[in-house]
């Protein structure tokens, strides 16, 4: 039981940080985490630099992870405030992106 639960834990990374997309960071990243048996990672950005929460910058590196087709399923952290407006905006945005997103090739 203990083993079972030590393994499922370990599929998760929550804490990760993986800089901008044309540096090699996100591609490093996912491919040890690929190599740890990491399954799924939450991307946390960082203050000062390349933003991804911008929904423009976010739909960017959501394109280019699936492109890269990684086994590691990458989630982004985001950071909103406690405007309801803001957070329906937001969602309604990713919405429709991610409509273009699943759309077959």
């Amino acid at each position: 039981m203990v083993s079972s639960l030590k393994k499922s834990l370990k599929t998760i990374d929550p804490h990760v940080h993986l800089r901008k997309i044309n540096s090699g960071f996100i591609q490093e990243g996912l491919k040890e985490a690929e190599k740890q048996g990491i399954r799924i990672v939450f991307d946390m950005p960082n203050l000062g630099t390349e933003s991804v929460l911008r929904i423009p910058d976010l739909i960017r590196r959501l394109t280019w992870i699936k492109e890269q087709n990684f086994s590691v399923k990458w989630f982004q952290w985001i950071c909103l405030t406690s405007n309801e407006e803001q957070i329906k905006n937001y969602k309604l945005s990713l919405m429709k992106k991610k409509v273009l997103l699943n759309k077959k090739r």
